[in-house]
């Protein structure tokens, strides 16, 4: 007896190692994984995955390409490279680090942030008007986190900027700006007026970008002041939105009737695309058709298996179609078009039309 619980607590031991070790090296290819496509200047926006079911956490974004499904708050590179996801779980979820204090918009940001490899850090970080506020710039700041974003006008709190509407009756180019020891605010004048902050870039230097518009009352190329605050974060944000981009263009086909299905599905496209961004950096030949065409032939060749008949039948000769016998089923697949019919054949276990019966059988 004694000897036969040394030997479960030795095997549990051994699996215990096992696991430990496995664990270990999982972190570590991670790491180099995100050392080929990693960067210190991350975009943060939402992700929304396609899902037309009924569940509690389902949202309706209107004016949105995917107007239905889950939204996942998402991390990634300039280049694409999902680095993190969270998924929302709307107010019954649980409440994420620093939320009370400084609102969910900062708690995400804050909860991305915390799972990014520190090797690669200190990060800079962009985000649009969901997120941004200036007490959260002052506490990134203090740990030392870079943090740029567009900015909601009421959140200007006292920065005494000019009133948008008087803005507008500037010319092109006017920029307006408040700062402190940590964070720059500032307006500029574009295609209408764009409020932004940050705790790690300055106005300088101001350069010039074209524009389109009228001189001497015709449509012309024009030449517009833009402060560097600007052009950094055009230059990063956009990370999130070529992820989406590149999911977007290829998604898996299959569709389930479960809820978590197309989680599941996102996770795979998103591996697939990370998987396509690194293998670009030594071949940048690849398209992400060819990627993933590629990826699903290698696993076709070691998993999976040729598609048989049924053996029920048996050789299809011209005199064995009248053999078969029709019967009525449940809406499926037609064998020989693969249109919906509700028709069978009872030997054969396979739907089929009438019109397909002897094309079928006669093969």
């Amino acid at each position: 007896m004694l000897r036969s619980q040394v030997e479960v607590q030795n095997r549990w031991k051994k699996k215990k190692k096992k696991s430990a070790n496995l664990n270990r090296r999982r972190k570590k290819r991670k790491k180099r994984t995100l050392k080929k496509a990693g960067s210190s200047h991350i975009s943060i926006d939402e992700t929304i995955v396609p899902y037309f079911g009924r569940h509690g956490t389902k949202q309706h974004i209107h004016g949105k390409p995917i107007r239905f499904g889950y939204k996942l708050w998402s991390a990634a590179t300039r280049q694409g490279y999902l680095v993190s996801c969270e998924p929302y779980q709307g107010a019954s979820g649980p409440e994420l680090m620093m939320q009370s204090d400084l609102g969910l918009g900062a708690a995400v940001i804050l909860e991305l942030h915390s799972r990014l490899p520190r090797e690669l850090g200190p990060y800079n970080l962009y985000f649009d008007n969901f997120f941004t506020g200036l007490p959260m710039l002052k506490y990134l700041r203090e740990q030392n986190i870079g943090g740029t974003g567009t900015i909601r006008e009421n959140r200007l709190e006292n920065c005494n900027l000019p009133n948008s509407k008087d803005m507008k009756k500037e010319k092109r180019g006017k920029l307006y700006q408040k700062s402190s020891k940590e964070i720059i605010a500032a307006k500029w004048h574009d295609n209408s007026i764009v409020a932004i902050a940050s705790n790690c870039h300055a106005l300088e230097p101001i350069t010039k970008v074209d524009r389109i518009g009228f001189v001497d009352k015709k449509r012309a190329k024009i030449q517009v002041d833009c402060p560097s605050i600007i052009k950094m974060y055009n230059k990063y944000m956009g990370g999130v939105d070529r992820f989406d981009e590149n999911v977007d263009s290829m998604r898996v086909g299959l569709r389930g009737k479960k809820w978590w299905y197309p989680l599941f599905a996102f996770g795979l496209d998103a591996a697939c695309q990370n998987a396509w961004l690194i293998k670009r950096q030594s071949d940048n030949n690849w398209t992400y058709c060819d990627f993933r065409r590629n990826v699903v032939t290698t696993y076709l060749k070691k998993y999976g298996k040729p598609p048989t008949r049924n053996s029920a039948c048996g050789v299809r000769s011209a005199g064995t179609a009248d053999d078969h016998s029709q019967i009525d089923c449940s809406q499926r697949r037609c064998g020989y078009c693969h249109q919906r019919t509700r028709k069978m054949c009872g030997k054969c276990n396979i739907g089929l039309h009438l019109k397909c019966w002897y094309n079928f059988h006669n093969k």
